[in-house]
């Protein structure tokens, strides 16, 4: 995590309690998704989500390399899920290559 400039976990009940151990001064650093294991949530649903999830990211990162504004996952704002745009995944991922270069 010392190289990373975001990290994600995908369910805050299972990970942080482990990160708070060993790592405490990461807990603040992270996202959290509450993406659900198995035993909570079907795959069918939690797909859904984790794809909803990396598709909001794909667009902030787009929309703050554009706008030159902070990445919201590093600045800690990466737990507020709704995306920009309701656009097709495709879109999502052509405007942020265009954008990137």
């Amino acid at each position: 995590m010392v190289g990373a400039t975001r990290t994600v976990m995908l369910k805050e009940q299972e990970h942080r309690p482990k990160l708070e151990a060993s790592f405490p001064f990461w807990v603040d650093q992270v996202s959290y998704w509450d993406i659900h294991d198995i035993d909570v949530e079907p795959p069918s649903t939690a797909l859904v989500k984790l794809e909803q999830r990396v598709l909001w990211f794909i667009d902030s990162l787009a929309n703050r390399h554009a706008s030159g504004s902070p990445d919201p996952i590093a600045t800690g704002a990466g737990n507020d899920l709704t995306p920009s745009t309701s656009a097709p995944r495709h879109q999502h991922l052509s405007r942020l290559a265009n954008r990137l270069g």
